[in-house]
């Protein structure tokens, strides 16, 4: 085997690690649009399509998505959610199954190790999209619910879980998105299911969080497979 000295990193290279670092270190959390590919270039001191070759090298892994008409935006905030993102993907139906598992596993350890703050945001993301779904708004109504999963993720307060679900934030917000017109008929068994996980996570009940969880994502995939 023949070992090539290596070269120095190439612009678009540096480019991508200085965009990779400012959306780990939360300053592009994912959601967000970044400035138009003009200004990184000027802020950045390199060309422009020197910017362009690394947003799309960027989008085609996974992190970012380019979006005609609207900018390139944060899809993931690692390179393991990038590649769970676009896996699940194409096969969104894995990525629920892939829920069921990580939730259940959350669901328990956040009975054991839950603060009150992490039951707080729990209720602030279950009140957030029942007034989202009392007001038609189909946008908050899958932001709110993917921030209460993430919330019970986060109660678990395990970080290699919690990085894990990161990359099925994709599917989640998927779920949701394409079944709205069903939601008038689930939101009330969907809504229970989720009052019954948050108090089984207050009382450190861990077989009825597990319950919960299974009755709520049991739903969620119905509504998927319908819609």
């Amino acid at each position: 085997m023949t070992v090539r000295t290596l070269q120095r990193t190439s612009l678009p290279g540096q480019v991508i690690a200085q965009v990779q670092d400012l959306i780990r270190r939360g300053e592009w959390p994912v959601g967000t649009k970044l400035p138009p590919e003009t200004q990184l270039a000027r802020d950045m001191g390199v060309g422009h399509s020197t910017v362009r070759e690394a947003l799309r090298a960027m989008a085609h892994f996974g992190m970012l998505e380019t979006r005609p008409g609207s900018g390139t935006f944060v899809r993931a905030d690692s390179d393991l959610a990038a590649s769970l993102s676009r896996r699940i993907s194409a096969d969104a139906l894995e990525g629920l199954e892939a829920r069921n598992s990580l939730e259940r596993d959350a669901a328990r350890l956040a009975t054991l190790r839950r603060t009150d703050d992490d039951l707080a945001a729990l209720r602030e993301h279950l009140h957030a999209q029942h007034a989202a779904y009392d007001d038609g708004d189909a946008d908050r109504y899958a932001e709110a619910d993917v921030e209460f999963h993430r919330a019970l993720v986060a109660a678990a307060h395990n970080s290699v879980l919690d990085e894990l679900y990161a990359g099925l934030t994709v599917v989640l917000r998927r779920t949701i998105g394409s079944a709205v017109a069903e939601l008038q008929h689930e939101h009330s068994h969907l809504h229970a299911s989720h009052v019954d996980l948050v108090d089984a996570v207050e009382r450190r009940d861990a077989a009825a969080a597990d319950r919960a969880v299974g009755e709520h994502l049991a739903l969620a995939e119905d509504l998927f497979r319908r819609s």
